[in-house]
């Protein structure tokens, strides 16, 4: 469960429209961590026609527990009219 976004409705909202304002190379960032479902992540991104590259990564502990953070550059999977 994201503490910031509980139930992802932010996030999945967010997925289900940005396609309808990207340029042909418009990109989004996203930084997400494994205390959230990246899971979930992955498999929203994907549905919605994004393919998504990791381009920072670090590791911390939280809570005592090692929490991976990720930044990913998402673009549409496929170029070509929207």
């Amino acid at each position: 469960m994201a503490s910031t976004d509980e139930g992802y409705r932010a996030m999945t909202r967010f997925f289900r429209q940005a396609m309808n304002h990207l340029s042909h190379e418009g990109r989004v960032l996203i930084f997400f961590g494994t205390s959230g479902d990246i899971a979930y992540l992955r498999t929203l991104m994907s549905d919605q026609g994004f393919a998504a590259t990791v381009v920072a990564h670090d590791q911390l502990i939280r809570d005592g527990q090692t929490v991976e953070y990720y930044t990913f550059k998402v673009i549409p999977s496929s170029p070509g009219p929207r």
